[in-house]
């Protein structure tokens, strides 16, 4: 018997079709969302940078301030400069991670994500505003204006999400609290009792009766 390929040669494109048609099938909102929810990963990276630069560039006065300070060894505050760059890599890469991943979830139209998109937003804003109220040298006026942007960006996503059309969106391909009944499943349906299937024993077993009337 010769097995069928058909249906794993087809599996990618069916896949890349049906994710063709759920980007198609957002509103033009949930759409802007998204492409400013990768903005906002971009501009992620770009607040990273800005951080490794300055404490590269700031490196042997904040050697000295630890030295002094914290009364450290040399060996001791280069590594913990090396620490917080290596800090600040973590930070950036998680953040743009969260982006890019609310970003699939809401253009997929999981009404949580909306929900955790508009926490997050808020704990930005929150650190926005200490960035802005803990300004004393201008090295903070480049983070604060920095944040300032991303915060904007956070901002437009979430005024596109709250939007009437994405909020019908949501409403479409939210899943009931019960969970949908699954139709049945091709090649795994129930075998149908038939009268020829169950008139076949019968005849097996009326066979031996009739040889032994002959």
């Amino acid at each position: 018997m010769a097995k069928s390929t058909t249906g794993s040669e087809n599996a990618p494109a069916a896949k890349s079709k049906a994710t063709l048609l759920g980007w198609a099938a957002a509103p033009l909102p949930v759409r802007r969302a998204v492409r400013l929810m990768l903005a906002g990963a971009a501009a992620t990276f770009v607040w990273g940078i800005y951080w490794v630069v300055v404490t590269l560039g700031f490196r042997r006065d904040t050697v000295t301030y630890y030295i002094k300070v914290g009364h450290l060894t040399t060996s001791q505050a280069n590594s913990q400069v090396n620490s917080g760059v290596l800090l600040i890599v973590i930070q950036v890469v998680v953040f743009a991670a969260v982006w890019v991943l609310m970003a699939r979830l809401d253009r997929d139209g999981h009404g949580w994500a909306r929900i955790a998109s508009t926490v997050l937003f808020l704990g930005w804003s929150y650190r926005t505003y200490s960035a802005i109220y803990e300004l004393k040298q201008y090295v903070g006026l480049g983070d604060m204006i920095i944040q300032l942007a991303i915060w904007g960006i956070g901002c437009g996503a979430l005024v596109s999400l709250w939007r009437p059309e994405a909020t019908a969106y949501f409403k479409r391909t939210a899943v009931p609290s019960g969970g949908a009944k699954a139709g049945p499943v091709a090649g795994k349906s129930a075998p149908a009792k038939s009268a020829a299937g169950r008139s076949a024993p019968a005849a097996a077993k009326s066979a031996p009766a009739g040889k032994k009337r002959r």
